[in-house]
């Protein structure tokens, strides 16, 4: 699907796009990162399904999940800390992914950023590549108290942009990304290349190989 087909298949007045794996290639970064710091702490090894789940949602979800079923002596949220601070020290690695820039430079539609991440690594993403000349508003972990998969990331996106959510259009790389959008009423395009070939993103109303495939 055209980007111009794709314009065509409700009254869109916004846009919003999620950040992980979508415009940078952060998903797998994230999971090398908190996989690499289990094995160094515990001995834990992570398991391809393990991996798979963790897309797209909180990095707390993680932690949380491998204390229980690995019965770890550890604080989820001191496994998070640890594992913000491993991360950030690597983010200078991320690169944006094919077609990104064009589709936010040709797409005239109100813009938001709708990530999971921290506060922090939303803002550096956003400084690194000169994003936020796009993007009207971002929404970060810290501004919803619920995260995808439930809607409440892109209901707020869609508030601070002003634009009912039936009228926003999504971009989403994971099904939990999906699952938040569809939810809220958005009408959601999967992209599947940041996901590594974890999910073919089933639920999206169409689902592009990349950016670049809209044009």
């Amino acid at each position: 699907m055209k980007l111009d087909e794709l314009l065509r298949q409700r009254d869109f007045q916004g846009a919003i796009f999620d950040m992980d794996g979508l415009i940078v290639d952060s998903e797998e970064l994230t999971i090398i990162v908190a996989a690499d710091l289990l094995s160094e702490r515990f001995g834990v090894t992570l398991t391809a399904e393990e991996r798979a789940v963790s897309y797209g949602e909180p990095d707390i979800y993680l932690f949380q999940r491998a204390v229980r079923k690995y019965g770890l002596d550890a604080d989820p949220q001191e496994l998070l800390q640890e594992h913000y601070k491993r991360e950030n020290e690597r983010l200078s690695e991320l690169q944006l992914l094919p077609g990104i820039e064009r589709v936010l430079r040709t797409l005239e539609l109100q813009k938001a950023l709708c990530s999971g991440s921290t506060r922090y690594k939303v803002d550096y993403v956003q400084d690194k590549f000169d994003l936020r000349r796009y993007f009207r508003v971002s929404v970060a972990e810290q501004d919803t108290k619920l995260h995808k998969p439930n809607p409440d990331p892109y209901i707020e996106s869609a508030k601070q942009l002003g634009v009912d959510p039936k009228h926003c259009l999504a971009f989403e790389d994971s099904d939990n990304g999906v699952v938040a959008a569809k939810a809220a009423g958005l009408y959601c395009v999967g992209v599947l290349v940041g996901n590594h070939g974890i999910t073919r993103l089933e639920h999206a109303d169409v689902v592009i190989p990349t950016f670049e495939a809209l044009f």
